[in-house]
């Protein structure tokens, strides 16, 4: 088990992201397909704190997605 898990820091890891994603109305698999990625890889990803340039990305999918 993690320092993540342990804390119960658990749903607070990347809640702007999964808010985002829900205010938009988009789910995981269409951001992650938008990205290029699975949605296995994206959910992995949003468990733990993420690097602000992978943020940045999908943020950019979820806009591209938006204005779509």
């Amino acid at each position: 088990m993690n320092q993540y898990m342990k804390e119960g820091n658990m749903r607070s890891v990347n809640q702007d992201i999964k808010d985002n994603i829900k205010q938009n109305n988009l789910f995981q698999y269409q951001v992650a397909d938008q990205m290029g990625i699975s949605e296995t890889t994206l959910v992995r990803w949003l468990r733990y704190p993420l690097d602000e340039d992978i943020k940045e990305q999908i943020f950019e999918a979820i806009n591209e997605l938006k204005e779509a």
